[in-house]
């Protein structure tokens, strides 16, 4: 089965949710609409220790997971989505600078393919 992968660094962002659970959240459930993945329970939450303030969200999806790593220290953003299934890259990207807007952003795309069939 084939699929896609992104990995987004971004940083000095004008939306400052570093440390709010909900708002990760938020952006996580926006992910799972924007990319037409299909989301597998509630994801899991937790808060930086006291020398890397911050918080982390990990949304587990059907076919893989989505990711977001928030520092609130410079706020700055990790955010990566791995899917054995295709999803339209440039729109996350989009979505990200638009709801983030991040005034430095890396990112890596790579294929996903795996040893198995994935049946429906």
């Amino acid at each position: 089965m084939k699929g896609d992968g992104i990995h987004i660094n971004i940083g000095k962002c004008q939306l400052k949710i570093a440390d709010k659970p909900k708002e990760l959240k938020k952006v996580i459930n926006n992910l799972v609409k924007l990319t037409g993945l299909k989301k597998l329970g509630n994801g899991d939450v937790q808060v930086g220790s006291n020398y890397l303030p911050g918080v982390s969200v990990v949304q587990i999806i059907e076919t893989s997971h989505i990711s977001i790593h928030g520092f609130t220290i410079n706020n700055c953003y990790d955010i990566t989505i791995v899917s054995c299934d295709r999803f339209d890259v440039k729109k996350v990207l989009t979505y990200i600078k638009k709801t983030f807007k991040p005034t430095k952003l890396v990112f890596q795309t790579f294929k996903v393919d795996t040893l198995y069939k994935v049946t429906k």
